[in-house]
């Protein structure tokens, strides 16, 4: 239960012009703004997130794709991005990424789960590749030495690969549904606010997100919510 004392009369017109009219009454309710969303303004317009707590509204986002990067296969660090959600087609990929690396110590090869780095020189003094996940999708597994390398064998390493890859592109639309009340305060940990969650207010006085504008989806997001917008000016 979030209890939270007002110091000013939630449902008046005050000078900030936030609150347009009176009628739709503005009832408020206490809600959890989440860690990291920063320091906030009266005004700005919220959506509730997957766990339960508010975030600063602004728009819809895409998905970014995730990557892997690869130590000491080449002479600098390989990094593949994710460009579908197959894995045989990405670890297939990121095998040719290594083995086209310039000066690439080692080549590479797919399959059945299974990635293996052939060293390219006998007798060299082979380093463990290392794997880094960026967000890929992928669960990668131990780096293994399958083959221990000398002046007549390659060193050979092995590593499985498995998951869907996380390719981007997927449109994240959340729903604007709040309106802060008073300052909040969230830049470092989930902070306990009021928000309105109906009535009519000003659009001009809303405060987005990312330098983001208001929309006539938006609108009707919000009215669905049981928030009415004006364009009542000063």
């Amino acid at each position: 239960m979030i209890n939270k004392e007002l110091v000013r009369p939630v449902g008046s017109i005050g000078q900030d012009n936030l609150i347009a009219h009176i009628e739709p009454k503005a009832h408020t309710t206490g809600i959890y703004v989440k860690a990291g969303a920063g320091k906030l303004s009266r005004g700005t317009v919220l959506y509730r997130t997957a766990d339960g707590s508010y975030d600063v509204y602004a728009g819809s986002t895409t998905t970014t794709a995730g990557s892997i990067s690869v130590g000491n296969v080449a002479t600098a660090d390989v990094s593949y991005t994710m460009a579908t959600t197959t894995l045989a087609t990405e670890a297939a990929a990121l095998a040719t990424a290594i083995g086209a690396a310039a000066g690439a110590l080692y080549t590479a090869a797919y399959s059945s789960g299974t990635l293996t780095l052939t060293a390219v020189a006998k007798g060299a003094v082979a380093k463990a590749p290392t794997f880094t996940d960026n967000n890929s999708g992928l669960t990668i597994g131990t780096v293994t030495e399958a083959t221990a390398g000398d002046e007549n064998t390659e060193a050979v390493y092995t590593v499985t690969l498995s998951g869907t890859p996380d390719a981007g592109g997927e449109v994240i639309a959340p729903e604007p549904s709040i309106i802060l009340t008073e300052d909040t305060d969230a830049s470092e940990a989930q902070a306990t606010a009021v928000g309105y969650r109906t009535g009519c207010f000003n659009r001009h006085a809303l405060i987005f997100g990312d330098d983001y504008t208001l929309t006539n989806a938006d609108v009707d997001t919000l009215r669905k919510y049981g928030i009415i917008l004006s364009d009542f000016l000063d």
